[in-house]
């Protein structure tokens, strides 16, 4: 059984099918879904459109730009997408059975739930009972899915060779019988991920998180696990320390009210907090801990003026509202963490003494922080690569030698920022 033969759309007639296919999104009279099924599409820019739904099985997609675009629950079976741009694209539960993204470019899709397992297609022979199937994995070879997340998503018998995964979330995702050799996967985060019978002889693993994952008959030789944060335990674990955080906490309290003269601050250096959420809307002023492991950890609205956590991991925590004023977190790690709506302007001290918030250092990947106050913070030699800055004050920021690379930030930040730096630079 051949091939279909593909139907080549030029680009006034993709905008028309892209308007038509919108109005069927929204019910609104004359809409029609958009159903390019083995169609060429190659070259063409679907950019920042919404294609959620579209039938797209067998289409060819090379070098066409999808970046911004929406195709959650599109069926992209069997089709072609080999060094296309889907950068920011939502891929959401999106059936890519069988696909080719061979050098594609997937930096900070969203493919929650995307189905990428093999191709399976059955051809009926002369009696009815008599069928063959042809088999045909999807293929990631050399594509970059940077800051990706993939999670939960269906990647069994996947052809990733040499692929970047680098700072992806793949929560929960199912990598098994997988070719993944020479992959990278720096900083990504695979926590329950199941890599059954895989293959990743020689991937690189630095800094990534493999905690509760299922590795049975997984080939891992000479992949390069430094510093991965797997289900050992590191530093204090939080059993020791789980029945009296509350006491703790309250001896803190009584710490701060009394100006030190009774009670003990709290110090929880070295600790692992990994996935604690006592600690939300806390009051921590002034605690302490450096080194501490707070991955996944909840310290949503805490109180957290003038505390010292330089060092801290804080990769995927919840400290969306909190109080951070005046605090040290040099050299922390806060990896896709939700950081929305944080104050981390000066605190004024009494005799009017002002305390910055200090993250020389940090690694602030991918982090959210749109809406937070971040005026007159220290960021000088940070990572901010591809952080959401939406909405944020940054008067008076240090940005000195900080990478920023992909950070989203309005013109009239950009120019604040500027501003900030020509007035040090000049100071």
């Amino acid at each position: 059984m051949s091939p279909p033969l593909l139907t080549r759309l030029d680009q006034a007639t993709l905008d028309a099918s892209a308007r038509k296919h919108e109005m069927f999104r929204t019910a609104r009279l004359g809409g029609a879904r958009a159903v390019l099924a083995h169609s060429d599409l190659s070259g063409l820019s679907f950019e920042g459109r919404d294609f959620s739904h579209a039938d797209m099985t067998g289409a060819v997609l090379t070098r066409a730009s999808l970046a911004n675009g929406r195709f959650n629950h599109t069926l992209f079976f069997g089709a072609n997408l080999d060094e296309s741009d889907l950068s920011n694209a939502s891929l959401v539960r999106a059936d890519m059975r069988g696909v080719s993204l061979k050098r594609a470019r997937l930096m900070k899709a969203n493919m929650t739930g995307a189905d990428l397992r093999e191709e399976k297609i059955a051809f009926l022979g002369r009696d009815d009972f008599a069928y063959t199937q042809k088999f045909r994995s999807a293929n990631t070879s050399g594509a970059d899915l940077s800051g990706a997340n993939l999670s939960l998503a269906q990647l069994s018998r996947v052809v990733g060779t040499n692929s970047i995964f680098n700072d992806a979330l793949l929560h929960g995702a199912t990598l098994t019988h997988a070719n993944m050799r020479g992959a990278s996967f720096r900083g990504a985060d695979l926590e329950g991920a199941d890599l059954t019978a895989s293959h990743f002889e020689g991937a690189r693993f630095q800094d990534a998180i493999l905690m509760n994952v299922i590795c049975n008959d997984t080939h891992l030789e000479e992949a390069d696990l430094t510093g991965a944060l797997t289900s050992a335990e590191e530093g204090v674990p939080l059993r020791e320390i789980a029945l009296s955080l509350r006491e703790r906490l309250s001896q803190h309290q009584t710490w701060i009210e009394t100006k030190g003269q009774s009670g003990l601050r709290l110090d929880l250096s070295g600790c692992d907090l990994r996935g604690i959420t006592v600690l939300r809307r806390a009051r921590l002023t002034m605690a302490k801990a450096r080194g501490t492991l707070f991955y996944m950890a909840d310290l949503g609205e805490a109180a957290l003026q003038a505390v010292d956590m330089q060092g801290a991991d804080f990769r995927s925590a919840h400290l969306s509202g909190a109080d951070m004023r005046g605090s040290s977190f040099q050299g922390a790690i806060f990896n896709h963490a939700n950081l929305q709506n944080v104050v981390l302007e000066p605190l004024v001290l009494e005799g009017k003494r002002v305390l910055n918030a200090d993250l020389t250092g940090a690694s602030l990947r991918y982090v959210n922080l749109a809406g937070s106050n971040l005026r007159g913070v220290i960021l000088a030699r940070a990572d901010l690569a591809y952080a959401d800055l939406e909405g944020c004050n940054l008067t008076d920021v240090d940005i000195t030698d900080a990478e920023l690379t992909g950070v989203h930030l309005s013109s009239v930040q950009s120019e604040v920022l500027e501003a900030a730096q020509s007035a040090r630079r000049s100071s």
